[in-house]
């Protein structure tokens, strides 16, 4: 946690203004059942790297996303744009792309 600016913390971040805190880790699937949640309209994950494993975490035909935003880098290995449009399948067809973000509506 970066005590001068939270929202500049990170993982993996060292530094004098830095200190380590512990967070509670949950499957998605687990959070949209105890919200009660069902289709989602607009699903956006951004999780530093680990978008696709959030993304494994539910059940898409329960947990259907009528949109997905989902951070991408081309510089890492497993998270560039082509790997994560094959990972999400043909259910999936991209409509926008920002520099860090793509941007997929469902086809169904």
């Amino acid at each position: 946690m970066y005590g001068p600016r939270p929202s500049l913390s990170g993982l993996a971040v060292a530094g004098p203004d830095y200190r380590p805190i512990t967070v509670e880790c949950r499957p998605l699937a687990a959070l949209l059942a105890d919200a009660g949640i069902g289709k989602i309209d607009l699903l956006s994950i951004d999780v530093e790297g680990t978008e696709l494993d959030v993304w494994d975490s539910f059940d898409h035909h329960r947990h259907h996303s009528r949109i997905v935003i989902i951070e991408y880098s081309e510089e890492q290995r497993g998270r560039n744009a082509a790997e994560i449009k094959r990972h999400l399948g043909p259910r999936y067809e991209q409509i926008h792309r920002t520099p860090s973000n793509l941007i997929l509506r469902s086809r169904e």
